[in-house]
């Protein structure tokens, strides 16, 4: 899985999730703004973004992130523990690939 972390407190997820997220041979990546990040979601297939409430900004990037891609799931990672935000991307993971599409 390909995971975007948007860093803008970099407090808001712990190493050790990360950690756990790359032992489990998932790929991560971080950008610094939602400008940075809504290029990345437009230009590369990323499975999952991450990223804190932080900033009143936030609505309007769940906004334009959906606009382009609305299945990206999207977590706000402020309070998530290290062992509860990669059991919550794997398990998101497996429900993208079990389920139809809802447009063909």
């Amino acid at each position: 899985m390909k995971i975007l972390f948007v860093e803008l407190n970099f407090e808001s997820v712990s190493s050790t999730t990360e950690k756990t997220l790359r032992s489990r041979g998932h790929i991560t990546f971080h950008v610094n703004t939602y400008h940075d990040a809504l290029n990345t979601i437009s230009n590369y297939d990323v499975d999952a973004v991450v990223f804190s409430h932080d900033s009143l900004e936030v609505l309007d990037f769940v906004a334009k992130a959906h606009a382009i891609r609305e299945e990206l799931p999207l977590f706000v990672a402020d309070d998530w523990s290290a062992t509860e935000l990669p059991l919550a991307l794997e398990w998101c993971q497996e429900f993208q690939k079990s389920t139809v599409p809802l447009y063909t």
